[in-house]
């Protein structure tokens, strides 16, 4: 499957989704460029709670596809931080399981 919804500047935006039963229609496989908290945006419109694509401790994953389809194309992922692998360092390689071509459901670290 490949994820090619790209916005603009040629990036892959991904969104986060908890799985509940979900299983993954694909996976890729990302090199970590840039792991940041996301900004609170103009009056801190990204922490409102009762917006629903906000997240709790939002932050940003940013890297590039080294395997699956869309190889060396760019990802940023927005998701909650506490389902962040722990310890996760820029430079490291993840497994991102996808639900459809927008929608992250996993993410863990390779080896």
């Amino acid at each position: 499957m490949s994820i090619s919804m790209a916005n603009e500047s040629g990036v892959i935006k991904l969104r986060w989704r908890w799985p509940g039963d979900d299983r993954p229609e694909s996976t890729i496989t990302m090199v970590i460029s840039e792991i940041k908290k996301k900004g609170k945006g103009l009056f801190g419109i990204n922490e409102t709670p009762s917006i629903i694509t906000n997240y709790p401790d939002a932050i940003e994953v940013r890297g590039q596809i080294v395997s699956g389809p869309d190889v060396n194309k760019k990802i940023l992922l927005t998701m909650p931080g506490y389902e962040l692998p722990e310890n996760l360092k820029v430079g490291e390689t993840v497994k991102l399981s996808l639900l459809n071509k927008t929608t992250c459901i996993g993410i863990e670290r390779r080896q």
